[in-house]
């Protein structure tokens, strides 16, 4: 099992001042998040705003990280034709396949008030993946619902039964399942057999992504329960503090996080 960090925790930092940081903080490799724009005027990952696929895959190997997971941070859907998968992401593909042992995707989520939406919606996104699974581990995240959005997996059961039918696998967000009043403990024991990936943060009274141990989480129980000789990497998907001119603040706080995590491990 890999121990990496997202790299949309410093998504306003310059991206390659982030991958330095996190090599400072003695980690060998990372998610990679990438850029996203849409839904109701959402941005996500802003460093990689101007920085085409190709040129960011570069960056990463000059600075001698490794990609653990490739994350897809949309998922947004308008129309039943929509793909989950961004464009960005194939382009990822194209050029970094070699680089790139396993793929991230939200699970969907459309603006509509129709519930029901999913069922139809599901074989679509089961055929998008379908061409990528046999390439890569395939992870679909767990996300909370949006204001007028209706979100696809958000039970578990209703995950496992989706990625076990269809070859896929599960990347569990502690945050997001705590957003929806989901317990962790339970929901890694129910889908531990399917668990490749995980993002890794604490939540307290509606404040997602803390720092471990700042929030109510039962961490402990959660990745007790969990197979860790199956799992491919767990992220940190945490909030990390950033100083202009202080790289040691954001160093240490990612050295903690990493022997939180370890502690919890041994």
């Amino acid at each position: 099992m890999n121990i990496s960090i997202a790299t949309a925790t410093f998504y306003n930092t310059p991206f390659t001042e982030a991958l330095e940081l996190i090599k400072r903080a003695g980690f060998e490799s990372i998610e990679l998040d990438t850029y996203w724009t849409g839904g109701d005027n959402w941005e996500v990952t802003q460093h990689l705003r101007n920085i085409r696929p190709r040129e960011v895959l570069k960056i990463i190997r000059e600075s001698g990280l490794r990609i653990n997971s490739l994350h897809d941070m949309g998922g947004v859907i308008f129309k039943d034709t929509d793909t989950l998968i961004g464009a960005g992401t194939y382009e990822y593909l194209e050029f970094g396949e070699k680089d790139i042992p396993c793929l991230v995707f939200h699970a969907p989520h459309k603006k509509t008030d129709d519930r029901s939406w999913w069922s139809g919606y599901a074989p679509k996104a089961a055929e998008d993946l379908k061409a990528l699974k046999d390439r890569f581990l395939v992870c679909i995240e767990n996300i909370q619902n949006f204001p007028g959005y209706q979100t696809s997996l958000i039970d578990p059961a209703e995950m496992l039964a989706f990625v076990r039918d269809n070859g896929l696998y599960i990347n569990i967000d502690t945050t997001h399942y705590a957003q929806c009043g989901i317990d962790i403990v339970s929901a890694a024991k129910f889908v531990r057999d399917y668990v490749k990936g995980v993002h890794f943060s604490d939540y307290k009274d509606g404040k997602r992504h803390l720092f471990p141990g700042e929030g109510v989480l039962e961490l402990k129980g959660f990745v007790n329960s969990l197979k860790l000789d199956g799992l491919h990497a767990l992220t940190l998907e945490c909030n990390i503090p950033y100083e202009k001119g202080r790289p040691e603040v954001s160093v240490e706080s990612m050295k903690r996080a990493r022997s939180y995590v370890e502690s919890l491990i041994l």
